[in-house]
């Protein structure tokens, strides 16, 4: 009764001031009469009434449909905001990702940039300047009646390797350079091939050898030359005795070989030209014991000055021979299957190593598991130890010397 008492003020309320029949049923309100007018004026105002209610109902419910639409939007909202927050976190993340890669992409581009830069040079000294052509081998005498030799200074690595009588002789590898005058030329023996081996079918330059010697080298990957098969490439000396008197050229062999391509297979890691050395400690140099000889190196500020027995080391065309990196590789030594009084460097397997580059030790251990693959010299962490570009010396004495 009391919603509709309200209802019908709110009634009244359209209707005063305005229409005469509703001026007559408020008197009948409020002087309490009742008739037959007022009857009729009752059912009119039953009817705007029920008007009014069913116009308050549309409102009601218009309003609790404004009410779940607030309360949608606002869950909307939160999750908006959720998304928002969370896309935002993304963004955050997928940047840090985004420099992440860019900078991991920065260090790779650098690392094959080093990598390109070092893989475009002589694949035997490291340097940027280099013919494309195999190697030359070249067996070159160390007895005290050969010296001083001609063209060590021109080689790219010098082995120094024990022969019998306890005196060493050298085999020097060519490549980068041409080198007019190379010699004495002496033989050959097994320790060579083993060597040799992974080179990529070097040319091999010697006077001769024992049959055993010879029968190796024949089935050895190398093509070999002497006096005798490649006649023109080699010269007598008329001033030197024989047998010190042999020499060659490395134009002389290629001629000789023929026309073959190739390139040898790179023996060592290099630094780029004027990088540091980051491993090891600082050395005057070393001292050898290698066979019944004793070999120095000593540091003169760009390489390492050699001596044999006290006596520098003279190439005749370059003075006193200074490699820019010496390798001390400790190789143990049998008897050569071709000769019983000749020793064979075992120069398959593994033991320890001195390498000793820009005026630094670095102590490591030197790896190889077949004869044609190059060996490894290697640091504590099994990684290979660059070098200087350069020539490199690698002496073989014996573990303990």
């Amino acid at each position: 009764m009391l919603f509709r008492s309200v209802r019908a003020e709110l009634a009244l309320a359209r209707y005063i001031g305005g229409d005469p029949e509703t001026a007559t049923f408020t008197d009948f309100v409020r002087n309490g009469e009742l008739g037959v007018d007022a009857l009729r004026r009752d059912r009119l105002f039953a009817t705007v009434e029920d008007q009014v209610l069913a116009r308050l109902r549309t409102i009601d419910t218009e309003a609790e449909r404004l009410r779940s639409v607030r309360t949608e939007l606002q869950t909307t909202r939160s999750r908006a905001l959720a998304s928002i927050e969370t896309a935002g976190t993304g963004l955050t993340t997928a940047e840090a990702r985004r420099n992440e890669t860019a900078a991991a992409l920065a260090a790779a581009e650098a690392e094959l940039k080093g990598l390109l830069a070092r893989s475009a040079r002589a694949p035997l000294r490291g340097t940027t300047d280099f013919p494309v052509r195999p190697a030359i081998g070249v067996k070159i005498d160390n007895n005290g009646v050969a010296r001083p030799q001609t063209g060590l200074d021109g080689a790219d690595v010098v082995y120094d390797i024990i022969v019998e009588g306890g005196i060493t002789r050298f085999l020097a590898m060519f490549q980068s350079r041409d080198v007019p005058r190379i010699g004495p030329v002496r033989s050959a023996r097994t320790s060579d091939i083993s060597i040799m081996s992974a080179y990529n079918n070097p040319i091999f330059a010697f006077s001769g050898g024992n049959d055993g010697v010879l029968e190796a080298v024949a089935v050895a990957p190398v093509v070999s030359l002497t006096e005798t098969t490649g006649r023109r490439a080699f010269e007598r000396d008329p001033t030197r005795s024989a047998p010190f008197n042999l020499y060659t050229s490395t134009a002389g062999l290629y001629a000789a070989a023929g026309d073959r391509p190739g390139m040898p297979n790179p023996q060592f890691a290099f630094r780029l030209e004027g990088e540091p050395s980051t491993q090891g400690r600082s050395v005057l140099g070393v001292s050898i014991d290698i066979g019944f000889e004793t070999v120095t190196y000593r540091w003169n500020g760009t390489g390492w000055a050699r001596d044999t027995n006290g006596e520098p080391t003279i190439d005749t065309a370059a003075g006193v021979v200074t490699p820019r990196n010496v390798i001390v590789q400790f190789t143990t030594y049998t008897t050569s299957p071709a000769d019983a009084s000749s020793p064979d460097a075992l120069t398959v397997g593994q033991g320890k190593a001195w390498i000793l580059t820009d005026g630094k030790l670095v102590e490591g251990r030197w790896a190889r598991g077949v004869a044609t693959a190059p060996v490894q010299y290697l640091d504590a962490t099994n990684t290979q130890i660059p070098l200087t570009p350069g020539q490199t010396w690698v002496e073989l004495p014996r573990p303990g010397n």
